[in-house]
């Protein structure tokens, strides 16, 4: 739980500046860019560790 909320303080440290300063210098369709991407890099990250810990994807029932 501590782990998790370190890396939520941490991005809401960092994604606000960075989304200020991209809206300040071209507009607000290169933040829906950056936050797209952003996106689909932690769902790829996400699934990596799935297909680490184990090759199926979906768990047995």
């Amino acid at each position: 739980m501590g782990f998790l909320m370190g890396a939520l303080a941490l991005t809401s440290l960092f994604g606000t500046p960075i989304s200020g300063k991209l809206v300040g210098s071209y507009g607000y369709l290169s933040l829906s860019i950056f936050t797209g991407i952003s996106l689909v890099v932690g769902s790829i990250l996400i699934f990596w560790a799935r297909l680490r810990l184990n090759r199926n994807i979906f768990a047995k029932q």
